[in-house]
């Protein structure tokens, strides 16, 4: 009878760590599939951040280019080194939008959190100072929309070479974090 007991205890532990070991490799592969697809989603996510980052930048130059030039004929009228009709050789102030869809996709998807955490902190930051600088745009455009009398034209010189000194470096330093933002992606792929 013993020998029974001992065959059936054997068969049984035998079965238990089967099929112990069956649900840990399915647990095990289960965790892989979706580290696989949680490391594919961020890449993805970083790929786009990257594409839009470029897209960003380079609507930014053009506009920087044109606000440079802008503001230093404003400047020379004002001070009346150049007449008046100089202003009619620029175009007028050209702002375009700066997407952020990528990085709210990646933060409504929760693929950040599969991102380096580095690029993640200088991607945040990047997106809140671009915020800020369409936050100033859109109180200028809301200013100059919404002001109800006619300005003259040596006012509204005066407030936009203003607005052109405080978003200028704001640019500049926007591209500048632009590119900081690109060299950590590429050090963290």
């Amino acid at each position: 009878m013993k020998i029974k007991n001992s065959d059936f205890y054997k068969k049984l532990t035998f079965e238990f760590i089967s099929v112990a070991f069956a649900v840990f490799l399915g647990l095990m592969l289960n965790q892989w599939k979706d580290n696989r697809t949680n490391r594919k989603t961020a890449e993805i996510s970083v790929n786009n951040i990257v594409t839009e980052v470029n897209e960003n930048a380079k609507r930014l130059k053009d506009m920087l280019t044109s606000h440079n030039a802008l503001n230093a004929i404003i400047d020379s009228v004002i001070n009346k080194q150049l007449p008046d009709e100089a202003l009619d050789t620029v175009s007028g102030l050209t702002m375009n939008l700066l997407q952020s869809t990528a990085w709210e996709t990646a933060k409504l998807t929760q693929a950040i959190a599969y991102i380096d955490v580095r690029v993640v902190k200088e991607a945040a930051g990047i997106y809140e100072f671009q915020d800020y600088y369409k936050s100033i745009v859109k109180e200028f455009v809301l200013q100059d929309i919404s002001n109800p009398e006619e300005l003259s034209p040596e006012t509204t010189l005066r407030y936009t070479n203003k607005f052109l000194d405080k978003i200028i470096p704001i640019e500049t330093n926007l591209l500048q974090y632009y590119d900081e933002l690109l060299k950590t992606i590429e050090e963290h792929q």
